[in-house]
């Protein structure tokens, strides 16, 4: 059975489309794909634009310092497993 055109969804992730995209069939990663705000401002009212979650700054702050900790364990773990592996000590200058 063939799908309607009215059915099939896209997912517009940037400003750089092969064909324009039609606002009402459409999910809009972020205001950075639209190419007018009178496109921007249709998705919009039609709850068509994804909103980016670290707009909150307060969010991006906290996930910041978060993946920053998470790097710094991931990266000890890391060199002692490659100096073992490798029988050296150099792994932490050289990544780290």
């Amino acid at each position: 059975m063939m799908t309607a055109d009215r059915d099939i969804k896209a997912l517009v992730t940037t400003d750089i489309w092969r064909e324009p995209a039609r606002v009402e069939n459409s999910y809009f990663l972020g205001l950075w794909c639209f190419l007018s705000s009178d496109d921007e401002n249709k998705a919009r009212s039609l709850g068509r634009v994804i909103e980016y979650h670290w707009n909150d700054r307060e969010k991006l702050e906290s996930d910041f310092y978060y993946l920053q900790s998470l790097n710094e364990r991931l990266l000890d773990e890391l060199y002692i497993r490659l100096n073992q592996l490798h029988g050296v000590g150099a792994y932490f200058l050289v990544i780290g």
